[in-house]
């Protein structure tokens, strides 16, 4: 189950939402989960200055693409996967320049974080 330890998402509705998003913006399903769990460590009220929910998205640059609460799991969900849609189309599709992109000028660190949770989130979240 999801390694969480604290407000955490539940498991389905997590996945659910996860897969209506990539479905909808044709993305790789690992990596939005894997975004998430580097983010938010899957803890739905997560907060870290102005960034917020789930996929942290960052309320200064992103609060129009909301069309319902920040905290509301599809709606936080959705946000981040057109962000993340975004950041790869304008790094046509390499995926390390549009983490870096997604974290608004990450470091190595959250590329290597995001890249070990890609490969461990069948453990992780599909059991």
């Amino acid at each position: 189950s999801i390694k969480c330890k604290i407000n955490c998402v539940d498991q389905t509705s997590l996945l659910r939402n996860v897969n209506l998003a990539v479905n909808e913006h044709k993305l790789d399903r690992k990596l939005l989960l894997a975004v998430i769990r580097v983010e938010s460590a899957f803890q739905i009220k997560a907060q870290n200055r102005s960034n917020v929910g789930l996929t942290q998205v960052n309320l200064y640059y992103h609060r129009p693409k909301f069309k319902g609460p920040y905290y509301d799991i599809g709606e936080n969900v959705r946000v981040g996967a057109i962000i993340l849609k975004d950041c790869l189309k304008k790094h046509k599709q390499n995926k390390d320049k549009a983490l870096v992109c997604y974290n608004g000028g990450a470091d190595k660190m959250y590329v290597v974080k995001v890249n070990r949770a890609y490969q461990e989130i069948d453990k992780l979240i599909l059991g």
